[in-house]
This record gives structure tokens, C-alpha cells and sequence, in this order.
């Protein structure tokens, strides 16, 4: 009985491996198994070749530092081409590297660049700019570099050049995001997974190569897996995004290398979360893979490889041929409240960041001939005067005030004075003058200044009715409630004056939590509104 077991187990070993070698001289294609297997680097890819993109160095700051950064422009790259968008790739250096590790800077051709070149003439990836920067300077921390990416980084990069990024606003960032990738390894594979979690609305495609996700306590190679994967898969579910489409990372590493132990649990803990996670080689039909290099170490010759067998997925899922997404209308704004300075809807400047402020959050490293725009600003029946919280530690320069364009209808001119302290913010006022209706508002700037926050008074302000008074015969009543409501519903808009009004806890948004004071207010449960 033993051995006729033993025969039939023979058999069936002796037919699989014949079977293995069947569909491996077939060449059926891997998505069989659904694994992404690695294909080493052919040799006429390490040769330069004739058709040559170029590198440039660029700079933004952050704090007092100055950080530089590397920018690939593809062979045949024309500024003034702007029928012609590119897709941009953002790649990090490893631990104890630099912006320079992957491509050197202007004029050198280290091997990642050739590499590039060469899928581009070949025709393996369509033309596409590739940055180079670095998580050392600022804060010095791959968890908070996602700060200076969205605020600096990408603002800067994707408005010099040609790509679908239609300006430095949030909602023109997120419009374009499936046109945006960041990749990295070690380190910069633990920032890349730090990216993902922090800016899925601003980045479609993550390359972690080499490294796991950290932001868990103990991590994946701290026993973790389990935790990690709930959490990158919970990120993708507050986010509203879910599988194939709306995000992919694609992951690489050796068997051989030092990040391997770490990786393993982590991404096999994902491949169980297949509501978030479609474990896939094929780029559009999952979001997800784990390429293995049969003994790969802990070497940029593997990780330059790995980007290799990467890059022709990137983008795969996208529309790069069709415009982006036009960016929506901005909602329509009261001058009469608190606008905050950092939610402009355009902004021109290559250094301008958000920053720090002691009530939140401002703009800063703001230059001559810099503008910042807020539209759709209600001024009601009209503004005489304008008021923003600044600081300037040393000099004084002007912030003018136009409609419709930075060189629209001036307004008026505040004369910023100096506090002695970029982080010394005061309130200071000038007069304006012939605005009412609804407009875009253009701050331009004429030298160094930070400004937290900026506000209008006058003819139309709030000063001039009455909070909870949303018709005017000043008095707070039933119909004001009704006013209101008929607001949120979006049957009768307010404006001007009136909707000034209706923000009665002033925190600069008319909504539910307006509707509720103003109702606890008619049932005797409050008997004033707080500004």
C-alpha cells in the first residue's frame, strides 16, 4: 500500500513539473499567478544614448534653510511648447544620501539617468520630468518632508514646467494628481510610505522600494504587519479612495536585502486586505505588487533596476492625453470675514510656503512681484477699509489690493510697518475704496512679509447690521431661520451684508452650526452671539 502511495505521489509531482515546464516554454504571461517578476536591466539600456535629456538645479527654502533640489527634463523638452504635458515622477535618495545620488546634477550622466533615456527613446515610457530632492534640511524628517512637497516643492516644480498642474492651488493639485508619482528607496521608502499616508489627495502612483512603513508603532519588522496594513488600508478609506483606480503602489525589493524580513509580513498583511489592496502585476486591473529580485541586495544597482521594471506602469491607469479636470468654481466668500491667508484659490511665486503662525497656519518667504488670489469675494454693497494680521521683522513694503488680476483695479495700499519679528504678528489697517459686488481679490506684494489672515470692513460689513439679522429690518426672527435654511439648501443664496450675518459664531463659514445658534437663540436657550 506504501508504495503504490508513493508511486502516485511521484506521478503527480513528476506531472506537475512537467506541466511547470509546459507553460514555461509557452511564456504564458504572469498574470497567471498575478506576481510582478523582476527583469534584470538589459545591457544596451547601461549605454548612453543619443537622445539626451538634461538636468537642472533649482532651490526653495524652509526655515532659514536653503534646500536644493534636481529637475530631469526629457530629450526634446520646450518650455514654450505648452501644448505638451508631462507626467512627474518624484524619486528620494536613501540614509545619508543626497539630491545627487540618483542623477548628479546639470551636465553628468550617472546610470539612473541613462537608464531613463533609453526606456524614453525606445519608446517604453512616454517623455516625463523626474525630481530629485531631498528629506535633510527643514525638519530633517522623512514623516514631515509631505509638508514641504505640497506647500514648496510641488507648487514650484509643476507651475515652472509644462505638466497638468493649472496653478499653485490646493484644488488644481488635487485635480492633477493621477499625472503625479513619488517613489523612493530605503529611507526615502519609508518617506514615500509616510507620502502615501499624508498625501493620497495630492499623488496617485508610490514606488517604496527597499523599506516598510514606519508610522505604525513597532512597524512591520517590529511584529506589526497586521497594524500597518489596517492602517494603510484605513487611510485609503477616510480618503474615500478605493481599488484599482484610485491609487497604486507598486513595491520593490531583494531576497537578499537588509529591508526584505521588514517587507514581507507588511505586504503579505496588505495582500489580505483585498477591499483596499488588489494584488495584481497588471497595472489597471489591481493597485497593488511586491517585486522580488532573486538576490537582490541593499544596493542602488538593484534599486535602479527595480525603477526600470516600474516605470512602464506608472501612469498606466491615468488620461494623461486628455486635460485635466477644469478646478471648481471657488464657493463664494464674505469679505467681511475672516478669510485665513493660506486658502487662496491662485498664488504666484516660486518660494512662497505656508507657515507656521501662532493662530494656525500663514504664508511666508513671500518676494517682490509675488501675488496671492482669493476669489469669488462677496463685498456686499461696499468696503472702506481692509485689515490683515502681518509680521515683518525689518522692512517695510506695500501689499496692494486689486480686483480681477495682479494688475486690476487698485483698491487701496496697506503700508505694512515693521514688528521686529518674522514670527511678531500685528493687525494693520488701511482705507480702500471702490469695491462692492462680487470680485476676486489679488494681494500683491512688493517685498518680504508674512500675513496670517485678512478681513474687510465698511459700508458692507457686519459692523453695519446686525449678527443672526440675515434681511435687515433688524430684528432676529423666524425668518431669518427660514433665510438661512433656504441658504444651506441651496434654494436662495445670501450675500453681502446678509451673509455676514449669518456666520454668527465668526469662524469664517456659514453652515449648520450657524443655523443651530441662531435657533437655540430664538428658543431663549442663548441670548447673544459671540464674535
Amino acid at each position: 500500500m506504501f508504495l503504490k502511495n508513493f508511486k502516485k505521489g511521484l506521478c503527480f509531482v513528476l506531472s506537475s513539473i512537467m506541466l511547470l515546464g509546459i507553460v514555461a516554454a509557452a511564456k504564458l504571461p504572469v498574470s497567471a499567478a498575478g506576481e510582478k517578476y523582476y527583469r534584470p536591466l538589459p545591457n544596451e539600456y547601461k549605454n548612453n544614448s543619443s537622445r539626451q535629456g538634461s538636468i537642472e538645479k533649482l532651490s526653495y527654502n524652509v526655515g532659514n534653510a536653503t534646500k536644493y533640489f534636481n529637475v530631469y527634463l526629457p530629450y526634446g523638452y520646450n518650455q514654450s511648447d505648452t501644448s505638451k504635458r508631462y507626467n512627474v515622477i518624484y524619486l528620494m535618495h536613501g540614509g545619508g544620501e543626497d539630491e545627487n545620488l540618483l542623477f548628479g546634477g546639470p551636465g553628468q550622466n550617472k546610470e539612473l539617468k541613462v537608464i531613463i533615456d533609453n526606456m524614453i527613446a525606445r519608446g517604453d515610457i512616454d517623455p516625463v520630468i523626474v525630481v530629485t530632492p531631498t528629506f535633510y534640511g527643514g525638519k530633517n524628517d522623512v514623516a514631515y518632508f509631505h509638508e514641504e512637497l505640497t506647500s514648496a516643492l510641488i507648487p514650484l516644480v509643476e507651475t515652472k514646467y509644462n505638466t497638468y498642474l493649472e496653478s499653485k492651488s490646493t484644488a488644481a493639485m488635487k485635480a492633477s494628481r493621477e499625472h503625479r508619482a513619488f517613489g523612493g528607496f530605503s529611507m526615502g521608502s519609508v518617506c514615500t510610505w509616510y507620502t502615501y499616508i499624508n498625501c493620497l489627495d495630492y499623488i496617485k502612483y508610490y514606488m517604496p522600494l527597499s523599506g516598510d512603513c514606519w508610522a505604525v508603532s513597532g512597524g512591520a519588522g517590529g511584529g506589526g504587519a497586521s497594524q500597518t496594513a489596517d492602517y494603510l488600508a484605513n487611510v485609503a478609506k477616510r480618503g474615500g479612495y478605493t481599488a484599482p483606480h484610485d491609487f497604486k503602489i507598486f513595491c520593490a525589493t531583494g531576497s537578499e536585502d537588509i529591508a526584505y524580513p521588514n517587507m514581507l509580513p507588511q505586504i503579505n498583511a496588505m495582500k489580505q486586505r483585498t477591499d483596499t489592496f488588489i494584488y495584481s502585476n497588471d497595472p489597471i486591473q489591481g493597485n497593488f505588487y511586491f517585486m522580488v529580485a532573486n538576490g537582490g541586495t541593499h544596493w542602488w544597482g538593484y534599486v535602479n533596476q527595480y525603477i526600470y521594471n516600474i516605470l512602464p506602469d506608472l501612469f498606466k491607469d491615468s488620461t494623461p492625453s486628455t486635460p485635466p479636470p477644469p478646478t471648481p468654481t471657488p464657493a463664494r466668500r464674505s469679505a467681511y470675514t475672516k478669510i485665513e491667508a493660506e486658502e487662496y484659490n491662485d498664488i504666484s511665486g516660486l518660494e512662497i510656503q505656508e507657515i507656521d503662525t501662532a493662530t494656525g497656519n500663514g504664508l511666508g518667504y513671500i518676494n517682490d512681484g509675488d501675488y496671492v488670489a482669493y476669489k469669488n469675494i462677496d463685498f456686499g454693497s461696499g468696503a472702506t477699509s481692509f485689515k490683515a494680521s502681518v509680521a515683518d521683522e525689518y522692512d517695510a513694503n506695500n501689499i496692494q489690493l486689486r480686483l480681477n488680476s495682479p494688475s486690476g483695479t487698485l483698491i487701496g495700499t496697506l503700508s505694512v510697518a515693521a514688528t521686529g519679528d518674522w514670527n511678531a504678528y500685528q493687525e494693520q489697517t488701511c482705507s480702500v475704496s471702490g469695491v462692492s459686488g462680487i470680485n476676486d481679490l489679488y494681494l500683491v506684494f512688493s517685498g518680504p512679509v508674512n500675513i496670517d489672515w485678512l478681513a474687510f470692513s465698511g459700508g458692507g460689513d457686519v459692523g453695519g447690521g446686525t449678527l443672526g439679522d440675515l434681511n435687515g429690518d433688524k430684528e432676529i426672527n423666524s425668518l431669518d431661520l427660514g433665510i438661512l435654511r433656504s441658504h444651506l439648501l441651496g434654494i436662495n443664496a445670501i450675500t453681502g451684508t446678509n451673509l455676514a450675518n449669518a456666520d454668527v459664531n465668526q469662524d469664517g463659514e456659514v453652515n449648520s452650526l450657524d443655523f443651530g445658534f441662531i435657533r437655540q437663540y430664538l428658543l431663549g436657550m442663548i441670548n447673544s452671539f459671540t464674535r
